[in-house]
């Protein structure tokens, strides 16, 4: 598995939600309760029914 650095996690704030493209793919970060979160564009959609609107 390779790791990358997207942002410095204090960076994020409860409720984020950031994307980037890697290798072709689109993958999503979220905040949520202070842990933070990482999924493809596979699942992104079922991710995003869960975080709280702002």
């Amino acid at each position: 598995m390779e790791w990358i650095r997207i942002c410095e996690a204090d960076s994020l704030s409860n409720g984020d939600l950031m994307g980037f493209d890697h290798k072709n793919k689109r993958i999503s970060i979220a905040k949520i309760e202070d842990k933070i979160y990482a999924t493809d564009e596979d699942v992104r959609m079922n991710l995003l029914i869960f975080l709280p609107a702002s």
